[in-house]
Order: C-alpha cells, then sequence, then structure tokens
C-alpha cells in the first residue's frame, strides 16, 4: 500500500477500497485525530487558565522576545494592553519577575505545556 502511494502521482490508478488505507490518509487521519486529542487534553486539564486568553496571547508574544534587549518593546506593548494586564504587570522591573508574575497566573506546568505546543 505504501508503494502505491508513493508511485502514484494521482489517486486515479488506486482502488477505492485501498485508498483509505494508504500512508498519506492514515498519515493525516492520525494527525487530525492527535491534534484534537491534544486540544481537549489540554482544555480539560487547563480549563481555568483558557479563561485568561488575553494573558495567554500576551504569554505568547513574551515568548517571542529576546529577553536580553526588548523590554521596551515589552513594556510598549504592555502599556497598548487591556487594565488587567497593565495591572499584573505594573511593578514589574525586568524579565525575571514578568516570569514570575506568568508562573503565578498561568502556573508553571501549563506554560511548559505551551512552549512546547508552539
Amino acid at each position: 500500500m505504501r508503494l502505491a502511494s508513493e508511485n502514484t502521482l494521482e489517486k486515479e490508478n488506486i482502488r477505492t477500497a485501498i485508498l483509505p488505507h494508504t500512508f498519506e490518509n492514515k498519515l493525516k487521519n492520525w494527525v487530525t485525530e492527535t491534534e484534537q486529542r491534544a486540544k481537549s487534553y489540554f482544555s480539560e486539564h487547563f480549563s481555568t487558565q483558557q479563561k485568561h486568553k488575553s494573558l495567554i496571547e500576551f504569554y505568547d508574544f513574551y515568548s517571542l522576545l529576546n529577553k536580553e534587549n526588548e523590554w521596551s518593546k515589552f513594556n510598549k506593548r504592555l502599556r497598548m494592553s487591556q487594565n488587567y494586564l497593565k495591572q499584573l504587570f505594573e511593578n514589574a522591573k525586568d524579565f525575571k519577575e514578568v516570569k514570575k508574575i506568568f508562573e503565578k497566573e498561568l502556573g508553571s506546568e501549563f506554560l511548559k505545556l505551551k512552549k512546547h505546543t508552539t
């Protein structure tokens, strides 16, 4: 079956009975099922964190920053954010304190999983 899926550019040479068993089709199904299971596991075990959507989106921005020299970029984005975020990070003086706030609000286990899913 793998030979059938590797050696044909168009699926017209493969019988319709074999088509669901081709490598590409099985891989596509596996990826889709795995993604759905991961999303359900994530929302089931971390449903309270999902309520912090703006905080999670802000964490996504934070995780892409260069922690050495982009403190001003972080503050600029923070000034344009919601009051909820401004209040959380108003006393933070560096990225170490920001990281502690994220760990406190979202949980360190959530952050580890979030880091691996992005």
